[in-house]
């Protein structure tokens, strides 16, 4: 069985992956940050909420479920995506700025080297799948839907599984 919690705080905390996954497509000038896939919305009652699954001792913290279905798709891949070498000056801003200080460029780069091998990935992967199925069961309808930056009466961009 996978260890999993939900931990709520007042404002929205960053995950090692919301960079990457939550890019913000807005000008920047002006106005309220868009970002696409949509961050999370508060829970009501409750606040923002950090998803934590531990896989083989290894806590991931995903910020949003479109962070865990981001994971759970490139640690399925058999090869993992090819990883940005460019000279960091010539990165976007967003990418220069990791708000969590790390020297590397990609969040897969942050999981141990132990678990980086296809099997495990698999294996993490899988886990992933079962933690993210106890959560959506324990959040509910509506607050899935909040985790995913939607409000209820809003129709999905996509087949969320």
């Amino acid at each position: 069985m996978t260890d999993w919690k939900i931990r709520y705080d007042q404002h929205f905390m960053l995950s090692p992956m919301t960079p990457w996954v939550h890019k913000r497509v807005d000008d920047g000038e002006g106005g309220p940050a868009v970002y696409e896939p949509p961050r999370p919305l508060p829970i009501p009652g409750k606040g923002y909420a950090t998803f934590m699954i531990t896989v083989e001792r290894f806590p991931f913290t995903f910020a949003s479920l479109h962070e865990l279905d981001e994971a759970i798709r490139v640690l399925e891949q058999e090869m993992l995506p090819q990883i940005d070498t460019k000279p960091k000056k010539q990165l976007p801003v967003y990418r220069k700025l990791d708000p969590h200080g790390a020297k590397n460029k990609h969040w897969v780069l942050r999981i141990p080297k132990g678990m980086q091998s296809w099997t495990k990935r698999r294996k993490i992967a899988f886990e992933l799948k079962q933690g993210r199925t106890a959560i959506k069961k324990a959040l509910g309808p509506a607050n899935v839907a909040r985790s995913y930056g939607q409000t209820e009466t809003e129709p999905s961009s996509k087949e969320q599984t």
